[in-house]
């Protein structure tokens, strides 16, 4: 099993980008340094959680409804900017076993619920707008990274208006 202590000190270091192109030419169940790397990527998995989990809670503590999920939406992004590796493993599906086997990306994901129903957005629905504000996100930061809008308009601004339309769009979710 690898540690965390590896996976944190080898971030910086290029690992983690070795680690994902062998991951992506492997078959599940092959190992890496004696480690499943199924058990790899549910440590990258949890890492992500708990770094995107911490900056969430920071951001979005003591703001309304609204405001907490709009602070939530430019959490992830900024966090996909950083770190668009991991991004990619943190913000999966839990699936069905997910919750027992990862504790940090299942508190991620209740928390992401919770925000969703202060805003009157619940059970399936909630699990519907999630997906939508990840793809939002994912996607409006893949363009950001390859510079596709090659035009003077600001990421920012067109980010903040991804995200005004989106938050509206949710009435239409708490209503029906």
């Amino acid at each position: 099993m690898v540690s965390t202590e590896v996976v944190d000190q080898g971030y910086s270091s290029g690992w983690v980008k070795r680690i994902s192109e062998q991951v992506t030419s492997e078959i599940l169940g092959a190992t890496i340094g004696g480690a499943q790397i199924f058990e790899v990527r549910k440590l990258f998995r949890e890492k992500g959680s708990r770094e995107l989990l911490d900056m969430v809670s920071r951001e979005t503590d003591g703001k309304n409804a609204a405001d907490a999920l709009r602070a939530f939406a430019v959490v992830m992004r900024e966090f996909s900017l950083k770190k668009p590796a991991l991004t990619g493993v943190t913000l999966q599906s839990l699936g069905e076993d997910g919750a027992a086997r990862l504790p940090a990306a299942s508190e991620l994901n209740a928390t992401a619920l919770k925000l969703f129903t202060t805003c009157g957005v619940v059970e399936e629905r909630a699990h519907h707008a999630l997906r939508m504000l990840k793809s939002l996100v994912r996607g409006f930061t893949l363009h950001e990274m390859n510079t596709t809008y090659l035009d003077s308009l600001e990421y920012d601004v067109s980010f903040e208006l991804a995200v005004d339309i989106f938050l509206k769009g949710l009435l239409v979710l708490a209503r029906e």
